[in-house]
């Protein structure tokens, strides 16, 4: 680590990922780029994450517990103590390939002054992988909105943000309960540019996001996705439909009529997301009866699919953590580019 500031600070929120965050560490401690600080920012964990963490043993390592409050507060807590040149942002059940760090730094020296910079990723879903964002080219991207409503650009595990366009920005929308790295990426790609390589670089564990456990959870924040409209930009606008109408159908399932009414008055201009507003218009005229009757649906369909991944589960062979020896990670000495600025 350089003696001033790392090159990058890398934040990781950690709530009840005992069964993930060891992976999840050994994938950065693991990078061929080694200067870097690495921030694990416990929300509140009530499981043996905590615990998991404290094992590792190595310099560029702090950890910071905080009350329950959220991944945005936990990341814009982060964010308050990092000292980086470059902000990394990484989930604690994610995982990056041993050169995503060295790859970022190029990508930055190649096309200084961006907002933020990604890359492409490997998703797992269920019982399925595939890469998002492998068919962009590499460099600026052209149209950033057109390219995340066609590609999935985005993932914040994915994604290093310049320090400089981060304090122009309001950080991670606090309160908001899904969409908060899609509408903090929309608020910097509306005024800066975006740089991108589609070399597959990380893993996102999508069949851990635990979104499913949020289906019918109201946002708290005073963020709006109608803050990031803007008149005659379609695939901008489409974007924050598709994205606001999910919030929507999650308040009408938990009996939050008046904003799901609004989101449903706000956002009936979309056309690439029209099956979302027709849901959603539904929901809003259901009866409280036949909002929980859905509920029971939904909850139906999850445990049918519960059972199908564990039947494909049993089928695939186990992958245990790896926990550390109590040794540090050693690296050869490494002295860092200048720092960009905007």
């Amino acid at each position: 680590m350089s003696a001033a500031r790392p090159f990058f600070s890398i934040v990781i929120p950690l709530y009840n990922k005992q069964e993930h965050i060891a992976n999840t560490l050994h994938s950065v401690l693991h990078q061929t780029f080694p200067d870097y600080e690495l921030l694990v920012i416990d929300d509140g964990s009530t499981d043996e994450s905590a615990t998991i963490v404290g094992i590792f043993n190595d310099y560029r390592l702090q950890v910071f517990r905080q009350k329950n409050a959220g991944v945005s507060a936990a990341r814009n807590h982060g964010i308050k103590r990092a000292k980086g040149q470059y902000f990394a942002f990484l989930d604690a059940d994610d995982l990056w390939e041993p050169n995503y760090l060295a790859e970022m730094c190029r990508l930055i020296g190649n096309y200084p002054g961006c907002g933020f910079y990604g890359a492409a990723h490997t998703v797992l879903e269920n019982h399925r992988s595939f890469v998002e964002g492998g068919s962009m080219k590499e460099g600026i991207v052209e149209d950033y909105f057109r390219s995340e409503w066609t590609h999935h650009i985005t993932r914040l595990s994915a994604t290093v943000v310049n320090p400089v366009v981060f304090e122009k920005t309001k950080g991670f929308p606090e309160g908001m309960i899904s969409g908060e790295d899609n509408f903090f990426c929309a608020s910097i790609a509306r005024e800066f540019p975006v740089a991108y390589t589609p070399k597959p670089l990380v893993t996102y564990n999508k069949k851990f996001s635990g979104l499913s456990q949020r289906f019918d959870k109201t946002d708290s924040c005073r963020e709006y996705w109608l803050e990031l409209y803007a008149d005659g930009d379609f695939y901008r606008n489409e974007l924050i439909a598709g994205k606001a109408l999910k919030a929507g159908i999650r308040y009408a399932l938990g009996f939050n009529r008046l904003k799901s009414l609004k989101i449903e008055t706000d956002f009936c201009y979309t056309r690439l997301s029209v099956r979302k507003w027709r849901i959603l218009f539904l929901l809003n005229r259901l009866p409280n009866a036949g909002i929980k009757l859905v509920i029971r649906l939904i909850f139906l369909k999850r445990l049918l699919r519960n059972f199908y991944q564990d039947l494909v589960a049993k089928r695939m062979p186990v992958t245990r953590q790896q926990l550390p020896s109590r040794e540090p990670v050693s690296h050869k000495p490494f002295s860092p580019g200048p720092l960009i600025n905007t």
